[in-house]
């Protein structure tokens, strides 16, 4: 399961359906303080060669997406517009787009 915290040091995690063996899988660094402020609407794309996580950032006005073995080594800006997008809170994956 995964889930996402928006407290003082935000992330984005993983872990057994009860909570334990967490894993924080995206969060912010003194190198990459832009993934995570507001981060929900997470949605997993198991169609692919490797699993993707997608989320959308509230406050960041932005959508993202990481390969889940290496997400912080992953990580891509799907869509970046406030005028696209204004506090968004949810994303699915309807059809695989092979641009990713």
């Amino acid at each position: 399961m995964f889930w996402s915290d928006w407290g003082n040091k935000p992330y984005i995690a993983l872990g057994y359906l009860d909570g334990s063996h967490k894993e924080m899988v995206v969060y912010n660094t003194d190198e990459n303080n832009q993934y995570v402020s507001w981060p929900n609407g997470l949605t997993l794309d198991t169609t692919g060669t490797a699993d993707r996580l997608y989320w959308i950032d509230a406050k960041l006005n932005r959508i993202f997406s990481c390969i889940v073995d290496n997400c912080l080594g992953s990580i891509r800006v799907v869509v970046y517009s406030a005028q696209e997008i204004s506090h968004p809170f949810a994303v699915t994956v309807f059809e695989v787009l092979n641009y990713i």
